[in-house]
């Protein structure tokens, strides 16, 4: 684990000139400003679709073609059509000068994009630019994997279920069975947990038998969140309360499959999922093994 990196910081983006000379771009600032031109530019110029691009990576928002910000751009430094370098480095220029607010991120979004840098930045903000950094092995910030706790006051959903604490509770296979336990101790050299099972009746009592308790990898797929494979039950009538696998690409269960989502068929997935699970409706329309659907006799024939 380690805490989030600070914010990459950008030098000086323009020079100091003086009480009559209005202020310029940093040459070093001009030619990271050339590549973004270059990257997104056809020729010489950039035109409507080359802007949307890069607007809406700079502002990390969809810009469309006939966006006011394109045609603003288009307009007051270009030509109406496209614009070239030289009004495409005005139009940084004059948003430098102004101190837009949002001018470093956007910047920073777009140097990160073309794999450009700033000549002023140091080693450090450089290597924050691409997502690494160096850490002095006894830093603070740096501490053992999964071993990173939460505050007591934060609740537990907010933490990963592998980030396992003394008293968390949990679902273990003991046995050939799962069972609900609890975290007895949490060895992080071993990436290793100690669970003991709960005794019937108890949500804080445990047995004391020493085959119920048990070491097991943190890792281990004897592992599951908490009421959740201890609560399935074999004979349950509801297809949904009992969760199977695909075999041969046949249900062990009819309708305990869920259906593979398509990109954008989730909801509609759920919603069959939903009818599938009503009784009467899928016995109406899919019959059942003593007797045909009775569906095709209530179909109108006018």
């Amino acid at each position: 684990h380690h805490r989030e990196k600070p914010k990459a910081k950008l030098p000086p983006l323009l020079t100091d000139g003086g009480w009559l000379s209005e202020r310029q771009l940093a040459p070093e600032t001009k030619t990271a400003l050339d590549t973004v031109f270059k990257r997104y530019a056809t020729g010489s110029r950039i035109d409507k679709s080359g802007l949307r691009g890069l607007l809406s990576c700079a502002t990390n928002m969809l810009v469309q073609e006939d966006s006011p910000q394109v045609s603003s751009l288009l307009i007051q430094y270009g030509d109406g059509q496209a614009v070239e370098l030289e009004g495409f480095l005005k139009y940084w220029q004059y948003k430098a000068v102004n101190r837009n607010a949002w001018l470093e991120d956007e910047l920073t979004r777009l140097f990160e994009r073309v794999g450009a840098s700033l000549a002023g930045q140091s080693e450090e903000d450089k290597l924050l630019h691409q997502g690494r950094e160096w850490l002095a092995q006894t830093s603070i910030r740096l501490a053992q994997f999964r071993s990173n706790e939460y505050p007591w006051s934060v609740g537990r959903e907010k933490s990963g279920f592998h980030d396992f604490r003394r008293y968390d509770s949990l679902d273990a296979k003991i046995d050939g069975s799962w069972k609900q336990c609890e975290v007895q101790e949490v060895n992080w050299e071993e990436m290793a947990v100690l669970v003991q099972v709960r005794s019937a009746g108890s949500s804080r009592s445990f047995s004391s038998t020493k085959r119920e308790t048990e070491w097991l990898p943190m890792e281990s797929d004897r592992l599951a969140e908490f009421e959740t494979k201890s609560l399935e039950k074999e004979e349950e009538v509801a297809p949904l309360l009992t969760r199977t696998q695909s075999r041969g690409g046949v249900c062990v269960r009819p309708g305990a499959c869920g259906l593979h989502n398509l990109g954008n068929t989730c909801f509609m997935n759920a919603t069959l999922q939903c009818l599938s699970n009503s009784g009467a409706l899928r016995s109406f329309f899919a019959g059942s093994p003593e007797a045909p659907p009775p569906f095709p006799t209530d179909l109108s024939s006018s």
